[in-house]
């Protein structure tokens, strides 16, 4: 199961969307903003299937 959410861009300020792949733990992966294209460290906890805390920079 995938989760997607959508975050901030840390450099336009645009909504961009990010899709986890599900697996419950701690994920560190880069996502490109669908606006800018510039490549975002995002840093996820995912527990049950669900989003428990999510950061971008």
């Amino acid at each position: 199961m995938e989760e997607t959410t959508t975050i901030d861009c840390p450099y336009c300020n645009s909504e961009t969307l990010v899709i986890l792949d599900g697996v419950d733990g701690d994920l560190d992966l880069v996502s490109d903003c669908e606006n800018c294209c510039r490549p975002i460290n995002v840093k996820a906890s995912v527990e049950d299937g669900a989003v428990v805390s999510i950061q971008a920079g």
